[in-house]
């Protein structure tokens, strides 16, 4: 994290317009670390520093991560279908990839819940 912010500092100085991937890799930190105060602060930060949809989209796919740590299976899905579909009419087949291979393992994981409920 400690290089992130270095490098967001130099950002700031030097190409204000190019802060979106910094905001967006602090925010993917705090994430993984389960750290929701400054992932919130950075996804904000993000948010304002983005340029257009496809970065939107970007932010949105990490909130609907935090939705699925957090159990929040409903929001999760709503947000991931959002940001499949637009990856996908928008043919950004990279981000497309990653973020299907992702929202699969999880459907995946609901149908074997289903199999097991049934008696």
């Amino acid at each position: 994290m400690r290089i992130f912010k270095k490098s967001l500092r130099l950002k700031l100085e030097v190409d204000p317009d190019g802060v979106f991937i910094s905001y967006a890799s602090l925010a993917e930190i705090c994430l993984e670390e389960h750290n929701w105060p400054k992932f919130d602060s950075f996804l904000e930060k993000a948010q304002i520093a983005a340029n257009g949809d496809y970065e939107t989209m970007l932010i949105q796919s990490k909130l609907a991560k935090k939705h699925y740590l957090l159990g929040q299976f409903k929001q999760y899905e709503v947000l991931m279908e959002e940001a499949l579909m637009y990856f996908y009419k928008k043919e950004y087949w990279f981000d497309l990839l990653d973020i299907a291979k992702e929202f699969g393992d999880y459907q995946l994981k609901i149908e074997d819940i289903k199999k097991h409920m049934i008696f």
